[in-house]
């Protein structure tokens, strides 16, 4: 009688045992974990230097301006966040009693603007404050992104502001900026400075993992508030 042979099933076709499952589990974990450890502290160096990318074309776009009007745009004294920046470097016509932006795109009331900024109206117009009429304004901040536009809302009317396009970047931060009438993360200024007294402040505060950095530009690097 012929005997029967018992042919054993082959480890990889049976597959793999819960001891081995489970240590491949930890293995995907811990690499998983390192991974997250090293994209992390990227992520939040990635955020700086994109918003101080921007931050460098607005003091260009103020070299400019400068260059032309030989002074600054005005400063807001109350209040640095609400400031008239996007207004000044990317011009407005001066229709009736009305600014318009030159894209068309944004109008505002003239005494309304003169309110929310403290300023008594904008250079860069084509009726510039004390100056002569039909003075073509320039734009300095050509191609801006949508997300680098934001508002600032006084009296139920919507200013537009600069602001960065990494928001926050924290959610909660974003909140509180809007609990105070901002969309988005504005850049401060101050004209004349603080730090810079013969120019201006330009900075701006991101929020990363509950942590403040400033970016300024009295300081090539950003650094934690707290």
């Amino acid at each position: 009688m012929k005997a029967i042979s018992v042919r054993r099933p082959n480890r990889a076709a049976a597959g793999f045992t819960l001891i081995e499952l489970l240590l491949v589990m930890a293995i995907i974990a811990a690499l998983a974990a390192l991974t997250f450890g090293i994209l992390k502290p990227a992520n939040k160096l990635e955020k700086l230097d994109v918003a101080r990318a921007e931050m460098k074309r607005i003091e260009s776009a103020l070299a400019d301006y400068h260059g032309l009007y030989n002074t600054y745009p005005p400063g807001n004294p109350t209040n640095s966040a609400v400031s008239g920046l996007y207004y000044e470097l990317t011009g407005v016509n001066h229709i009736g009693t009305n600014y318009q932006t030159l894209d068309g795109a944004s109008s505002v009331g003239i005494n309304g603007y003169a309110a929310t900024f403290n300023t008594g109206g904008v250079i860069n117009s084509t009726k510039p404050p004390g100056g002569s009429e039909n003075r073509p304004p320039q734009n300095f901040l050509l191609n801006l992104k949508p997300n680098q536009v934001g508002t600032y809302t006084s009296q139920n009317v919507a200013y537009n502001l600069l602001v960065t396009s990494v928001g926050g970047p924290d959610d909660g931060y974003l909140s509180t900026l809007a609990a105070q009438g901002f969309a988005g993360n504005p850049f401060n200024y101050a004209f004349p400075g603080t730090n810079n007294p013969n120019t201006y402040d330009l900075w701006i505060d991101l929020k990363i993992a509950g942590k403040i950095y400033l970016i300024c530009n009295w300081d090539d690097k950003p650094h934690a508030l707290n």
